[in-house]
């Protein structure tokens, strides 16, 4: 038996209408807060470290945490001064941030600095069981 299939001359044409709703999940507040001066300072200094912060984790110069903070390494070819600056530097604005959070939230600094962790390590390595 033999079957013949023609293509039509002109490609197949779909007129898709759609509309989204989106609702504010039941009990969720959605009151929006205003962010501090230093809140925005410091996601303004963590925006543009961010370049070097990525190489440095690249470079395994600097690793992603558990407890949501940045971790300095030695290694050939960067200077530990600056390493140990950079890190500093970015580790003091992400408490920074995660205290506004806490406190907005209601819960404790420790347990957002512990999401921050698994969240960063898993934007860094993939996956949340990896362990340089």
């Amino acid at each position: 038996m033999t079957v013949k299939h023609e293509m039509p001359a002109e490609p197949v044409k779909v007129d898709i209408s759609m509309r989204v709703d989106v609702y504010p999940q039941a009990g969720k507040e959605t009151t929006k807060r205003t962010v501090t001066d230093d809140e925005a300072k410091a996601t303004r200094r963590r925006e543009d470290r961010s370049g070097e912060i990525w190489t440095m984790k690249n470079d395994g110069v600097a690793i992603e945490g558990n407890n949501g903070y940045l971790e300095a390494r030695i290694k050939t070819g960067w200077d530990p001064k600056y390493v140990n600056q950079l890190v500093t530097e970015e580790n003091q604005d992400r408490r920074l941030l995660y205290e506004a959070e806490a406190q907005e939230s209601a819960r404790p600094v420790q347990a957002i600095e512990e999401e921050a962790g698994k969240r960063l390590r898993q934007q860094t390595y993939g996956r949340t069981g990896f362990k340089p």
